[in-house]
Order: structure tokens, then sequence, then C-alpha cells
């Protein structure tokens, strides 16, 4: 991993610069990640140091994209829950026949096919409720904001794609700083944020069973196939969390 020092901060700018008046340039690999390694193969280097907000990471993402990847952070369950419990309590039929899975977002009031859901609760707690409203697990905010705080600023590189029959092309035209403006450590206000669609919240696992899709992937049956909880940015986070810059 290449990692500028902060007399080169200018240098990294002008390095971008560079680099989008290149034009199309071809793309390394396939995929979602094809972008970025794109990037990384024109010696651009996945961190730099910003002289006010310190090492930061570069993202790459494809023109008219909003999307941000989030973290996953799994919930501490309380004595007599598990994972397992979980999905033998509520779990529903999902693909691949599978009887008991939770593939699905929590908001503060009951999803009605499993009806979980979370609630902030005075001692700065995220807890996963059952639709009585007992309390089965929880996440801690100091949990909670170390993963956000990998996003407290960031760089975001844009790039334009192309696409022939038989390969595709990228054009990094623009450089964007983000600086957060949100506060991490209240869990009432991420419970705010995960309700007006900003931030979300996904369960992702199902439990193993004795038939051809778990038996063909080598599952024993009866095992938490989890996939992990994931914390993700909304479509409008980009816009209504952070501060922007164009730095280029």
């Amino acid at each position: 991993m290449s990692v500028m020092n902060d007399i080169d901060w200018q240098e990294f700018v002008e390095s971008f610069q560079r680099l989008n008046s290149k034009g199309l340039i071809e793309s390394v690999g396939y995929g979602p990640s094809s972008i970025k390694s794109t990037f990384l193969s024109q010696n651009m280097g996945a961190t730099v140091f910003h002289p006010e907000y310190g090492e930061l990471t570069i993202h790459c993402k494809r023109a008219g994209s909003d999307t941000l990847s989030g973290f996953c952070k799994e919930p501490t369950y309380r004595n007599g829950w598990s994972s397992k419990d979980l999905l033998l309590s509520y779990g529903i039929p999902g693909k691949n026949n599978h009887s008991h899975c939770l593939f699905a977002n929590l908001y503060t009031t009951s999803e009605s096919s499993h009806g979980l859901h979370i609630h902030a609760d005075s001692n700065n707690f995220l807890s996963l409720c059952s639709p009585s409203g007992e309390k089965l697990a929880m996440w801690s905010s100091n949990g909670i904001r170390k993963g956000f705080d990998k996003h407290r600023a960031f760089l975001i590189a844009i790039a334009r794609e192309e696409k022939t029959d038989s390969t595709h092309f990228f054009h990094f035209t623009e450089l964007q700083l983000f600086v957060g403006n949100k506060d991490f450590s209240d869990m009432k206000k991420i419970s705010e944020l995960i309700d007006s669609r900003n931030i979300s919240l996904e369960l992702r696992m199902f439990l193993t069973e004795d038939h051809e899709h778990c038996l063909q992937k080598g599952m024993e049956p009866g095992r938490v196939r989890n996939h992990g909880t994931a914390w993700r940015y909304g479509k409008k986070a980009l816009s209504n969390m952070f501060e922007q810059q164009r730095i280029v």
C-alpha cells in the first residue's frame, strides 16, 4: 500500500490531474473492483496524507453511483440468545429452499415478515428487539462509532466507464474530499439516520439444511451461515452526511 506524506499532498493532486488528462484507460480486470484496480495501476496509491485531516483512504466510484461501502459489525447477544436461536425463532423462508433466513433491513418499527426491530435505549445501546419488544442483542455506541470513524474523512475518485464488446475503459474525471458532519456517538441519532434511509442495517444469514444447495457447498446441516451484519450508507448519505469539496 502506498502512503504519501503531507508534503506530497499537492503532488498527489497534480498526479490526479495528469491521470485525468490521459482520458480513457483500459480497465485492469473485470467486475466491481476493476475501477480501483485500474486506479492503483496508475501509481496513484490507496491512501494519502492530507495536511488537515491526516491519512485519507481513496475510494473509487463510477459516475452516477451514489453508494459508499460501509462495514460489518455483529451484535452481542443477551443470555439465552444466539444467532442460531434468532434464526430458529424469527427466520423466514428464503431462496434455495432454506426455511430459516434473515436477509432483512432493520428499522425502529417492526417489519411484518419477521417482526424484528431496533431500539436506542437510555444507556446509549442500540438493541435488536423481538416483536414484543424483548431485547435479544445489542450494539454498543463505542463499537459502532469505530466503524463509522473509518469514514470521518476520505477521498473519492470518480470515473466515467465506457465498454466495448471485448473490454472496457475508465476516464478518471473528478477527485472529491468528503468530511463527515454527523455524531456517531449517539445511538438515538444513528437510529434516526437508519429510519431516514441514510444508513442501512441489514441482517444477512441463514440456517444450513440437509438439501442439495448446502450439501454441494460442503455445508453441514444446522449451522449458521452468516455473511455479516452490514452497516451501509444509503443513496442519500453522501449528500446528507458529509461536507463535500471538489479537489479536481
